[in-house]
């Protein structure tokens, strides 16, 4: 009795594993399945009479049902990963929307798919959307009325056999009829990949070999939505390369702006620390204000100037017997001298002739 328990419950779990629960049923006639329960819901399936089905729960006057053979729906490919050589999808997320259309738009789902839900076949690629078989657990609804008790657990793994067969004879067909199409759907999610790349945080030899890679996806494909993507993805890199060289030219203008800024108070200073006298030149100036001193990047050179209450300001320029400009830096002034205009300096120039008075 103690080995045959063992035996038992082994048999019991076995036969639980191979063979669901679910009633099985036949259509005693054509029938259309729907995704709700009631005829309100879209159709789905058109299936004929003798369709062997598996029952699940009742909903008032419809049950759920299960389709061996599957039916087509639809999932993002955002939310997937396809292996293209056996022309299978896997779901990425936990509960990844699937919809009779490829929209979310007008549709709502009519089941989900997660990771640990296997692999699904893959039937078509629609622009972003895959069109796939659904899972074996994925229900429709069909009137209790037209199903009646039927079938056969061998028929049942014969239906469930078409699956593999309409993966078979869809990648066939598909090569025959579109050479190349397993090769298009590779650069497709290539290029949906390359398409995610944050562009601002490559650099400029990354922007250019994308480029080059773009255009070589381009060369090699068939398909217009990939071929718009591909172009799409081309002009954002070109976008991207251009943002950067009006940058790079608004830098080098401001830096070349910069520069001769420079070099213009440079010559100014130059100009003004001549000590030249000007006899007989301007119009007499008494000032008082605060000496500044605007230093240049050769220590020797400065721009000294002074400002008073007035709003008056004149540069400063003086010779050596008169002022030590450096001295007065930083003070306040009263000075005598006389306005002049220099060619290579702007704004009005005091030369310097008395300092009456200084004063921290």
């Amino acid at each position: 009795m103690m080995t045959a328990l063992p035996l038992y419950f082994a048999l019991l779990l076995f036969g639980c594993l191979l063979a669901p629960t679910d009633e099985l049923v036949v259509t005693t006639g054509p029938v259309v399945l729907h995704a709700g329960p009631g005829s309100n819901h879209p159709g789905v399936l058109e299936l004929p009479a003798g369709a062997l089905l598996r029952r699940g729960q009742t909903h008032g006057m419809f049950v759920e049902v299960r389709v061996p053979q599957g039916f087509p729906v639809y999932l993002h490919g955002d939310y997937a990963r396809i292996d293209l050589q056996r022309a299978t999808v896997n779901a990425s997320g936990e509960r990844v929307n699937l919809r009779l259309l490829p929209s979310v738009a007008g549709t709502v789902p009519v089941g989900q798919v997660g990771e640990v839900d296997g692999e699904l076949v893959l039937l078509d690629v629609e622009g972003s959307w895959l069109r796939v078989l659904a899972p074996l657990d994925a229900h429709l609804f069909a009137p209790s009325s037209a199903l009646e008790a039927g079938g056969s657990a061998s028929a049942w793994e014969d239906a469930l056999a078409t699956r593999e067969r309409r993966r078979t004879d869809r990648l066939l067909a598909r090569e025959v009829s579109r050479p190349g199409w397993l090769d298009d759907l590779r650069t497709q999610h290539e290029a949906q990949y390359l398409g995610r790349t944050d562009l601002v945080a490559q650099d400029d030899q990354r922007l250019d070999a994308l480029l080059l890679e773009l255009e070589a996806m381009q060369s090699r494909t068939t398909s217009v939505d990939t071929q718009a993507l591909l172009e799409d993805l081309a002009l954002a890199v070109k976008t991207e390369r251009a943002r950067r060289k009006n940058a790079l030219d608004s830098a080098q203008r401001r830096l070349e702006a910069a520069r001769s800024a420079a070099e213009n108070l440079e010559r100014e200073a130059r100009t003004l620390a001549t000590g030249l006298r000007f006899l007989g030149q301007g119009d007499s100036v008494t000032i008082t204000g605060r000496v500044a001193r605007l230093s240049m990047s050769s220590a020797q050179l400065a721009i000294y100037s002074i400002s008073d209450s007035r709003g008056r300001r004149f540069k400063l320029t003086a010779a050596r017997d008169v002022a030590d400009l450096s001295s007065l830096a930083e003070r306040t002034v009263t000075l005598r001298g006389r306005s002049i205009s220099l060619v290579n300096v702007s704004g009005p120039v005091l030369v310097i002739d008395q300092v009456d008075h200084v004063r921290q």
